[in-house]
């Protein structure tokens, strides 16, 4: 009788992989429980912003890092990445509403 080798359930799998991830230190207490890292190249306690295209910043924040780092000579495949993703983010912009930032009082996180 041969035995089959049984794969983990989906579950399982899903678990181990949550066991390797840290949270980041984001500026608001509910994002912390979904903005994870799988890689320890993120230190857990440094301070990290998440931007999304929603929000009706987002593209000039993102134009102007690029603008920035165009002037102080960051890699030209970097910059063209990010100028491909403001790109998508106009596109997604004018199929879907966009709001300025706001947070609940109780979501900072002091």
């Amino acid at each position: 009788m041969t035995k089959v080798k049984q794969t983990p359930s989906r579950t399982a799998t899903q678990a181990r992989a949550e066991s390797k991830q840290h949270r980041l230190n984001h500026a608001r207490k509910d994002y912390q429980r979904w903005v994870t890292s799988s890689t320890d190249k993120i230190d857990p306690t440094e301070p990290v912003f998440l931007l999304r295209a929603k929000d009706e910043l987002f593209i000039p924040i993102l134009q102007t890092y690029v603008t920035f780092a165009r002037a102080l000579n960051v890699d030209a495949l970097v910059c063209d990445s990010l100028e491909a993703h403001l790109i998508s983010a106009r596109v997604w912009q004018r199929k879907n509403k966009t709001k300025l930032p706001d947070m609940e009082y109780e979501t900072f996180k002091f």
